[in-house]
């Protein structure tokens, strides 16, 4: 005797909230076998069947792909060294600004 081939069932055992999280996800909610009591499709089931995420594309900026040589570094020498020390040393040594506020509050 012939198998009859596999058919789609007219009605999908599903909670509205599985049927917009499955839509949500990307899932064909009919071909999803549900677990739940009655061959319901719960959440899980929904959850099992998603497909892994597709990793994000990269961007490369177009002045990065032309450069073709590798970057150039000149060490600082001299006075712009001691320059550069010092600044961030006053940077991080003390506040860049300080403000001193006196208030007087007489018989709130």
């Amino acid at each position: 005797m012939p198998e009859k081939p596999s058919e789609v069932p007219s009605r999908i055992l599903a909670t509205p909230a599985t049927r917009r999280l499955a839509r949500e996800l990307g899932v064909e909610i009919l071909r999803v076998v549900g677990s739940g009591p009655g061959g319901r499709v719960t959440d899980e089931d929904v959850k099992v069947q998603r497909s892994p995420p597709k990793p994000p594309e990269v961007m490369i900026p177009e002045f990065a792909q032309e450069s073709k040589s590798p970057e150039e570094r000149i060490p600082i020498k001299g006075i712009r060294k001691t320059i550069g020390e010092r600044m961030v040393k006053s940077c991080s040594a003390r506040p860049m600004w300080f403000r001193w506020t006196r208030q007087m509050l007489p018989n709130l």
